[in-house]
């Protein structure tokens, strides 16, 4: 992995990863993946953004559907030799306006808006079948505080799958809650949702309830734990 600021507020990297397991005289999978991503997020701007590029090809070989693979405690879902390819890019973009104090120094809401677009091809060989085509995925979020510590919201997905033949959705309310400085934890509910494992680490998508959480990490968080001196 690699990770160079370029200046203030604006990143670039990359990562990449390989996976291989064998099983004696069984099946054999492998995961590889190349990732770029640029962030952009200056402390004095209100508007953000976020992209990553990544070529990724799982496969396995000598496969039977309902066996255990090469790994303990997985189940294998296809039979045969199965190859995956796909190219997914992820832009997540971030409007978030600057809150403010009344004349008594109260806190006031502020609100939030989250636009994410995430476009993939996919080529998959199956037992001698190739399958491809490209799909998109459209999703917003909106937030507004009620104070220092509580901000209510709603997310919406949705995702075209290849050709335009039919679609998912993924919506419903959600519960932010800030208990100490630099962190926060969501609790949503899908009241429609799907999976889709590409995108799962930028956007929950299953239908049900979920919890979030995110930690902000910098040199004064390390000051404050003790584990950085001046």
């Amino acid at each position: 992995a690699l990770l160079r600021q370029i200046n203030d507020g604006q990143s670039f990297g990359e990562a990449v990863t390989f996976t291989q397991a064998n099983a004696v005289g069984g099946p054999q999978t492998g995961s590889m993946s190349v990732a770029m991503s640029w962030a952009n997020r200056p402390a004095t701007s209100s508007f953000a953004w976020l992209d990553k590029l990544e070529v990724r090809e799982d496969l396995v070989r000598n496969a039977i559907a309902g066996q255990a693979g090469p790994i303990p405690g997985e189940v294998l879902s296809v039979s045969g030799d199965v190859t995956s390819k796909r190219i997914v890019n992820s832009l997540s973009l971030n409007w978030s306006p600057q809150g403010h104090q009344d004349d008594d120094g109260e806190y006031l809401g502020r609100s939030e808006v989250s636009f994410f677009w995430g476009t993939r091809y996919v080529f998959d060989a199956y037992n001698g079948d190739d399958l491809k085509g490209w799909s998109n995925t459209v999703g917003l979020d909106s937030t507004f505080d009620l104070g220092k510590m509580v901000a209510v919201g709603a997310s919406g997905t949705v995702r075209e799958n290849p050709g335009g033949r039919s679609f998912s959705f993924a919506f419903g309310p959600m519960i932010t809650v800030s208990p100490v400085k630099n962190t926060n934890v969501t609790i949503g509910y899908n009241v429609a949702g799907y999976r889709d494992l590409d995108y799962q680490d930028a956007r929950y998508t299953e239908q049900g309830i979920y919890v979030t959480m995110r930690l902000k990490f910098d040199q004064t968080t390390l000051q404050g734990l003790g584990l950085l001196s001046r």
